[in-house]
């Protein structure tokens, strides 16, 4: 005989009280050292006194903002400051014995070597 596709039995509250009370003890026996052991750790982080270096630090001064008051110049002195580099004789490094020459002698010395 067909039942209709359905139980016709209720829940069986008894075994669903059993079920959360075990759940709840099991919570407890799980939170219980848990919480027991962060608080061990807490209080000893607190008691220690450790600095990370014995020597008072001071609140880092931000830069001023370097605002350029004459970009037009500045590029005019950087130009002019490349410019004198590429044509002119100078030393790169005295104790290397590294120096530099004109960009239009190098080029004569490379078409020569060719």
């Amino acid at each position: 005989m067909s039942t209709g596709g359905f139980e016709r039995q209720d829940v069986r509250v008894g075994v669903v009280l059993v079920l959360l009370v075990l759940m709840m003890v099991a919570g407890a026996l799980v939170h219980a050292p848990v919480w027991y052991l962060f608080d061990h750790y807490r209080k000893t982080y607190e008691s220690r006194d450790v600095r990370r270096t014995q020597i008072e630090t001071q609140e880092p001064v931000p830069p001023e903002p370097l605002l350029e008051v004459n970009p037009t110049a500045n590029w005019e002195a950087y130009r002019a400051q490349q410019q004198k580099e590429l044509t002119t004789y100078g030393w790169i490094s005295r104790e290397e014995k590294r120096a530099r020459i004109p960009i239009d002698r190098a080029m004569e010395l490379m078409v020569e070597r060719k």
